[in-house]
């Protein structure tokens, strides 16, 4: 019966989503990596995931997985995004002075847009 039992919290634990909510100062787990302010998730796969007011203020967020992730109202000042996967992301209320390249410096402001529209450059 035991045996059973651990099968089951097994099978649990790895059919069941990883991902978690932010707390109200934006920082949490999230799919398994620290989010919060000055954390480097260099490479962190959080495609789709939830970040809505995350704190990124200046973390390292380099060649991560973004893909389809919503940003809206995160603080991302100062944060880093080079060769970071943006395509579809949701950065509605966002504010930020971030880093995308070492050329490139974005300056964002609440202009409703996604990325799409703003990052028409980056990967």
């Amino acid at each position: 019966m035991k045996t059973l039992n651990a099968f089951a919290l097994l099978f649990v634990l790895t059919a069941l989503p990883v991902s978690a909510e932010l707390g109200p100062n934006g920082t949490g787990v999230v799919n398994g990596y620290l989010i919060g302010p000055e954390v480097d998730i260099t490479g962190a796969n959080l495609s789709d995931a939830d970040l809505r007011r995350a704190n990124f203020y200046v973390s390292n967020i380099n060649g991560a997985d973004l893909t389809n992730a919503t940003l809206s109202d995160a603080l991302i000042a100062f944060a880093h995004f080079e060769g970071t996967n943006l395509q579809g992301s949701d950065f509605t209320g966002a504010w930020a002075m971030s880093r995308l390249s070492s050329s490139t410096l974005l300056l964002l402001r609440d202009y409703g847009k996604s990325s799409k529209e703003m990052f028409s450059g980056a990967s």
